[in-house]
């Protein structure tokens, strides 16, 4: 019995997860711990009308 060859669609899915899976575990082992805070975040890009009310609200501990 021959095996089929797999599609092209099947290819490019397999190499877009790896590419992705690649780029999350490079951030993960080689960006420092909270690497991202208020000195990145570019002035005024965060606004009251973009953040869902009740969402900032720190969780009970």
């Amino acid at each position: 019995m021959a095996l089929k060859s797999p599609s092209p669609a099947l290819i490019v899915s397999c190499v877009a997860l790896a590419v992705a899976l690649g780029g999350t575990g490079y951030a993960v082992t080689n960006l420092p711990k909270n690497s991202v805070g208020n000195s990145q975040i570019k002035k005024s890009a965060v606004t009251s009308a973009k953040v869902k009310d009740g969402s900032l609200v720190a969780a009970a501990a």
